[in-house]
């Protein structure tokens, strides 16, 4: 059952972090204000906070999809701590925007509460997730097996199923 959570969590803790980033980079609030038109004009991003939170949960998102065992646990939980300061960043900007608030901060708002939601449900289910191959680590391992010399020894690499020229 635990192996069956991996692509739907998986996809909604991509979905909601990109969209949190992307709704981040928007500008959230305007003023009626008179004064506020000698203020300067803000173009992008009402958090810079929340924006690069919200980056580096997705790319923990992406790095959560390789890594194996401890290591892979740890990152989830650093995942989740990410998207609580995400949320916690997007709730205090919200006592310092202007009068009329955008759509875009309610969308960052709601994305980081499914980040958080994703994420916690990473921690909860990352062990039993499945993991990416040997196959993938790096050249010269421990466990590789001799490089054939012989092409006899090439054919029987071949016939094994393992690529001798790897």
């Amino acid at each position: 059952m635990a192996r069956s959570t991996f692509g739907p969590i998986v996809l909604l803790g991509l979905a909601s972090a990109g969209l949190t980033a992307a709704a981040s980079n928007q500008t959230w609030s305007t003023s009626d204000d008179p004064a506020a038109a000698f203020q300067p004009v803000t173009t992008g991003a009402e958090s810079p906070l929340a924006l690069s939170l919200s980056l580096a949960v997705l790319a923990g998102w992406g790095v959560l999809l390789i890594l194996r065992g401890r290591v892979r646990k740890a990152l989830a939980w650093l995942v989740a701590l990410g998207a609580i300061g995400v949320v916690a960043t997007v709730i205090t900007a919200h006592g310092q925007l202007a009068d009329q608030v955008h759509g875009w901060y309610w969308t960052a708002l709601v994305a980081s509460l499914f980040t958080v939601a994703a994420a916690a449900l990473a921690v909860r289910h990352v062990a039993s997730w499945p993991e990416m191959g040997s196959r993938y680590d790096a050249p010269g391992a421990a466990h590789a097996p001799a490089e054939p010399e012989t092409p006899l020894e090439i054919w029987k690499a071949i016939d094994e199923g393992r690529d001798p020229t790897a």
